[in-house]
């Protein structure tokens, strides 16, 4: 091939690259030439897409924050049950080691207030031991503070206290620190909570009656049927194994509260003699 042929080749294909390159160009230009409507558009997209980035990094931001901060709340939570075992572990190390065997934690809340001293002459009420005044009080009682269910069933109360020899305000007020007199029952009819632990022993009983009843029975059977006070009823009111209730703290101080209420006396303390005769 010539040199002036190889010149026009060389141009010839040149030709033909720019005017690839133009038709390439022009396809571009004529891609970015929106419509005006469509171009707003496009841009308040892309100014809300920026504000939600802004929007994520501010709640990051702030969930670091709440995460510190439930750090900080969790050392404090692991704090104070570590103190709270340390008073416990004091509060049971007062306890004989035979005694302690038997404790079974409940979760009770730790009660720290002081105790009335336990009197040494079986305690005697202000109020006579009027019948007519006992059975005005627990039917207040039981109306104030019972389950629906309970209320009206003063003369079972009653009854029952004439049949057991126990005077019918312990079963209340222990039916009041176990269940609520009927609000909280873990079964049908225990009002007493007999027979439930924390093994997972449950027991219900087929009537009102029934449940009443068991209260009583278990205040005379082999293991309490000696027991002669309030506080002998539990760890807490100072009893000795056997017990009724295995809680050191609140049981002892729920049922003197009842009993406290009831006669509107707040000297009863764990002496209350819990039998007629």
């Amino acid at each position: 091939m010539h040199k002036k042929d190889k010149i026009f080749l060389a141009i010839f294909i040149a030709l033909i690259v720019f005017a690839i390159i133009a038709v390439v160009l022009d396809g571009k230009t004529s891609s970015m030439s929106l419509p005006p409507e469509v171009r707003a558009e496009y841009n308040e997209l892309g100014k809300q897409y920026s504000e939600l980035d802004l929007k994520k990094l501010e709640l990051k931001r702030e969930l670091l924050e709440v995460q510190a901060k439930l750090d900080i709340a969790m050392d404090d939570l692991n704090f104070i049950a570590e103190e709270k075992k340390m008073i416990e572990n004091d509060y049971l190390s007062l306890i004989p080691v035979a005694e302690a065997r038997h404790v079974v934690r409940t979760g009770d809340r730790l009660d720290l207030s002081p105790k009335i001293p336990i009197m040494k002459a079986p305690y005697k009420p202000i109020v006579n031991d009027d019948a007519e005044k006992v059975k005005l009080a627990i039917k207040d009682y039981l109306l104030t503070h019972g389950h629906s269910s309970l209320h009206d069933t003063e003369d079972i109360w009653i009854e029952l206290g004439v049949k057991h020899k126990i005077k019918p305000e312990i079963p209340v007020c222990i039916a009041w620190a176990d269940t609520r007199l009927g609000k909280a029952m873990a079964t049908s009819y225990n009002f007493g909570n007999v027979g439930n632990n924390d093994r997972g022993n449950r027991v219900h009983f087929n009537s009102k009656y029934q449940g009443i009843e068991k209260i009583f029975e278990t205040l005379n059977n082999s293991a309490l049927g000696h027991k002669q006070t309030v506080g002998s009823l539990s760890f807490g009111g100072g009893g000795h194994a056997p017990i009724y209730a295995s809680s050191p703290f609140n049981w002892n101080n729920n049922v003197l509260t009842c009993l406290r209420e009831m006669y509107d006396d707040p000297t009863i303390n764990e002496s209350y003699a819990i039998r007629t005769e």
